[in-house]
């Protein structure tokens, strides 16, 4: 598994546009806001919020950068933003997800 989490950025280097790349993490950061956002109100934890900004500058530090350490860092931040999320919801909320 470490080896396909770190052979899939160079992997979609060479199928997909890097464009495509843009609209996917730009479309994952806003999912994210919305969903850490609305559970905020039932557990008042700030901590995902700010795995999603380290996470929000991991990727914009691959923009300059010439390999995709940034953006493997970055997507594990916002993976670990949203674990966490979701674990702080169980606890203090008696609301399905």
């Amino acid at each position: 598994m470490p080896f396909i989490l770190v052979a899939l950025p160079t992997l979609g280097e060479h199928f997909l546009p890097e464009f495509v790349e843009n609209i996917l993490v730009v479309s994952s950061m806003l999912i994210a806001i919305y969903l850490l956002s609305r559970d905020f109100r039932h557990h008042q934890n700030r901590l995902p919020f700010l795995l999603l900004g380290i996470s929000a500058g991991l990727y914009t530090l691959d923009f300059f950068a010439t390999h995709h350490l940034f953006s493997i860092l970055g997507s594990v931040s916002m993976a670990a933003a949203y674990v966490l999320n979701w674990r702080l919801h169980r606890k203090s909320c008696h609301v399905p997800l």
